[in-house]
């Protein structure tokens, strides 16, 4: 009472009827190839994983009606929330012109933070929502400074060394 045994490399194990889910190994690589006019479906009851071939590391990780979850030698980097996405360790962004664009539910791109020509812009507005835009810089959940096209306002002092002038 044994398996299904193909010997050799390059052996394809071929299911449907028209042979098109082929599963092999190559001699170096193990491929899994569906060449049918479906999609190639993997189902868990709970959870999906995608793992090191003895099992003790995960690369991805998939969860039924709730997050996603990226690896890197088996430490988590990604996962997606309820709410978002969550990030463990630094992101980079390696593009001439890197771009963080924040939009509200009608799609627009509201603000961004991008970098260009070696400098670091904050627009709070793309919209151009005349008189509606801010940009707060708050510290232990006090305003410090407050922005808007017409006046910037700073709680507290404004410290300018020796020579220079505010």
């Amino acid at each position: 009472v044994g398996g299904i045994d193909i010997a050799g490399d390059n052996k394809r194990l071929r299911l449907g009827a028209s042979q098109d889910l082929q599963i092999w190994h190559s001699g170096s690589d193990s491929l899994i190839a569906d060449s049918g006019t479906g999609n190639l479906l993997i189902g868990g009851s709970s959870e999906v994983a995608l793992m090191d071939n003895s099992f003790s590391e995960y690369m991805v990780r998939a969860t039924h009606n709730s997050w996603v979850k990226l690896y890197y030698d088996n430490a988590e980097k990604l996962a997606t929330t309820s709410t978002g996405i969550e990030i463990a360790g630094d992101m980079q962004m390696n593009d001439a012109h890197p771009e963080i664009n924040f939009k509200d539910t009608d799609d627009n791109s509201d603000s961004r933070i991008y970098h260009s020509a070696g400098s670091l812009y904050i627009d709070a507005d793309n919209n151009n929502e005349v008189g509606s835009s801010k940009i707060r810089f708050t510290v232990d959940d006090s305003e410090v400074l407050n922005m808007t096209t017409s006046v910037s306002t700073f709680a507290g002092n404004v410290q300018v060394p020796n020579g220079y002038q505010l």
